[in-house]
């Protein structure tokens, strides 16, 4: 069975949701979610995670540069952010609409490609003015002109 590990934070709200999100729908994948910092123990990342992971699902940049910096490159093939900011709690209905945008991109095949999410060619976190993509009720989904990185939040962004 194929794996997928979301990363957040903490491992305590973004990754569990999407986790059992994930998990409900009854895919062929096994869902394991964990954080940078694990707030427990058992929720801390480690190396062997991600090598044992057919896909990578980061929540921001901040995950992504953090698995960079300690685990190197390797794996960085593998990761896709998905530009959910730290400003849901598990479970929450603005989460769960994110989750819905995440899993039909899955569904559609937009995650088959390697690293389809990361800025291209930019150094930077994200380049001046995001716009509005799409996205339904109070979860919207930017994406920068300049870079392409996608940002998902439940509020504007300025």
């Amino acid at each position: 069975m194929k794996k997928i590990l979301f990363i957040c934070e903490s491992g305590v709200d973004r990754s569990p949701t999407l986790r059992d999100y994930f998990n409900k729908k009854n895919i062929a994948y096994h869902c394991q979610s964990k954080g940078i910092i694990g707030y427990y123990e058992r929720d801390q990342l480690s190396e062997r995670d991600i090598i044992t992971s057919d896909m990578v699902f980061v929540m921001t940049m901040k995950e992504y540069l953090w698995i960079k910096r300690n685990y190197g490159e390797p794996y960085l093939d593998k990761i896709h952010i998905l530009g959910i900011d730290n400003s849901y709690s598990n479970g929450e209905d603005t989460l769960i609409e994110c989750c819905d945008e995440v899993w039909a991109r899955f569904e559609g095949g937009e995650y088959d490609t390697k690293n389809k999410f990361l800025p291209k060619g930019s150094k930077k976190k994200c380049c001046d003015k995001p716009f509005h993509s799409r996205m339904g009720g109070k979860c919207v989904l930017y994406q920068c002109q300049v870079c392409q990185t996608v940002i998902m939040t439940n509020s504007p962004v300025k």
